[in-house]
């Protein structure tokens, strides 16, 4: 590889495509030079780091993640950069290298290790955990920090009574005797399978960091099992970012709960090489170092959870290491799940559209966002301005709604599948099973508008003479399956509601959905026999819906 090209910010040299001052991919390090260009700074930075500190082997300084971005060309040809807060060429306020410097020799290590480094990836994460937050969002990192740290201990079922842990003292996973920890180590939910069912690859690699990080999981458990204790997670675009891990055995937190315990150490460009090109050249000359690859988000999800785990650990335990590990942190993966709807509830953002605060007035044109302040309702305009004017003086329908079908005065339990998975009924997932007829529905979307599908289910085929719990609609494909043992008439009128997240279904029949069920079936008739239409919905009660039936938005992937 060439030696890379450089910039020069506030007197302090990068290399110009990664902007770090050490960048052992274009192999250079400015460390030494740019120590001796604040020297005038060196009293004060001695005085809050003390005499010993090395500024040249210091942690490096990556100028791109401080939010440099090029503005402009000197008349010498070299490049202008300029912060994005102040949008100041070679600001000294965001730029301020000796504050900086300490900044980063200060900062614990909870902040700088476990840390997502950019706001787009903290919301890219948070929404491949199925926490959706508006993209005008102003919560304060730390604020979003803590939102997928909490998402992740949901995920992985952590309770305070488990932890710290010390895997020494649990039953190893025996292959032969217990399941195979591959097949544990990845948890579905009845949403994914609902949409597995509708759809020929609702997955795709690269498309959902946290579901490629379960897959990842997975693969591990795999190689593991196969005989293969040590790999590399490898960031696939510009192999900018790596963890190097060892797997030191698969441990038995419960029957149905695999635990495993590794040793790793995650490197970036800016990662002074030795540390992991020690393991990588011991564990090459034995002939053996798979590569996972993964996806730049992938990667970060993976970093915060090896830290977050790694402080859960109890300090009695010490496995041994090769020479190669010294650098290694401990740590362990367990199972992730998909986020209940409950928990996702609790995570997703119900304050001001803004910054987050208890909000005290509503956008008085839609009546659909909520504020803090008239300051936070004027910076949300542009972001507003196109939704407000699609729900201005939209009519709002209360719809009352059941969990179940209804069928001659009798509710039954139902599952979804699609019209391809008839010769298989193990495909068959129940609706809502493990919570009662008076139970609730969970409301993750609080009192937010949002969109949902509404869709006929008054079309039985000849289906239901092959077995008589079947129903279907012809016209989108999708199928209910009656697991109560109760034949289907030949005519039922009824609706079927949901959201995208599959969060709620909601059923509507003839007899008790009042205006709503009017009104759905006479937009459905007008939209082409489609027999399905999408309309924005809030919940206005435990089993009340409020839909706006006549401000139809464009029609959404689904």
């Amino acid at each position: 590889m060439p030696f890379a090209e450089n910039i020069t910010v506030n007197r302090f040299m990068f290399c110009q495509e990664h902007g770090g001052e050490f960048c052992n991919q274009c192999f250079c390090d400015h460390r030494l030079g740019n120590a001796y260009m604040i020297e005038d700074q060196h009293p004060r930075i001695f005085a809050k780091l003390g005499p010993k500190f090395d500024l040249h082997m210091r942690k490096a300084i990556l100028v791109y993640t401080l939010g440099a971005v090029k503005s402009g060309q000197k008349k010498d040809g070299y490049d202008i950069y300029q912060c994005k807060e102040h949008q100041r060429p070679d600001c000294e306020e965001c730029f301020d290298w000796a504050k900086v410097i300490i900044r980063q020799a200060t900062q614990k290590a909870y902040k700088s290790e476990g840390r997502v480094q950019t706001r787009t990836d903290l919301m890219g994460l948070l929404q491949s955990v199925g926490v959706e937050l508006p993209p005008s969002i102003k919560l304060p990192e730390d604020d979003l920090e803590k939102k997928l740290a909490t998402a992740l201990t949901f995920s992985q079922g952590i309770s305070s009574s488990m932890f710290p842990v010390n895997p020494a003292k649990l039953s190893l996973w025996k292959n032969g005797t217990d399941a195979p920890a591959s097949d544990l180590i990845f948890r579905s939910s009845t949403a994914e399978a609902v949409l597995r069912a509708e759809m020929p690859n609702p997955f795709p690699l690269y498309a959902s960091a946290f579901m490629d990080a379960r897959r990842a999981l997975r693969r591990i458990a795999q190689l593991f099992e196969a005989g293969q204790s040590v790999f590399v997670l490898n960031e696939t675009q510009e192999h900018a970012e790596a963890i190097s891990m060892r797997i030191l055995n698969i441990y038995k937190l419960d029957e149905m709960t695999p635990l495993i315990a590794v040793l790793y150490l995650a490197a970036d460009r800016t990662t002074p090489p030795r540390e992991s090109m020690d393991f990588v050249g011991h564990y090459m000359l034995e002939g053996k170092l798979p590569e996972i690859k993964s996806g730049q988000q992938e990667q970060a999800l993976m970093r915060k959870l090896l830290f977050q785990n790694s402080q859960r650990l109890s300090p009695d335990f010490k496995p041994a290491r090769k020479k190669c590990e010294i650098p290694f942190k401990v740590s362990f993966f367990l199972p992730l799940n998909p986020l209940s709807q409950t928990d996702i509830g609790k995570l997703s953002h119900t304050g001001c559209e803004v910054c987050g605060k208890k909000t005290v007035s509503r956008c008085s044109q839609c009546l659909s966002a909520s504020y803090c302040s008239s300051a936070c309702q004027k910076a949300n305009w542009q972001d507003h301005k196109a939704f407000c004017k699609t729900m201005k003086n939209g009519t709002w329908v209360p719809v009352s709604f059941s969990k179940r079908i209804e069928i001659g005065g009798k509710k039954v339990r139902s599952g979804i599948f699609n019209h391809a998975s008839f010769a298989n009924m193990d495909n068959v997932v129940p609706l809502y099973p493990d919570s009662q007829d008076d139970t609730p529905p969970p409301n993750v979307h609080a009192d937010r508008p949002f969109l949902v599908k509404i869709q006929k289910l008054n079309t039985v085929t000849s289906d239901v003479n092959r077995n008589p719990r079947v129903l279907v609609n012809k016209k989108t494909d999708d199928a209910h399956f009656i697991l109560d043992d109760f034949r289907i008439p030949s005519q039922l009128e009824g609706l079927l509601i949901y959201d995208r997240q599959r969060s709620l279904h909601a059923f509507v029949m003839q007899s008790d959905g009042g205006e709503g069920y009017g009104t759905s079936v006479k937009e459905i008739l007008t939209r082409n026999n489609k027999d399905k239409i999408y309309r924005w919905a809030k919940r206005s009660g435990d089993f009340e819906l409020s839909i706006c039936f006549d401000r139809a938005p464009t029609e959404p992937a689904w």
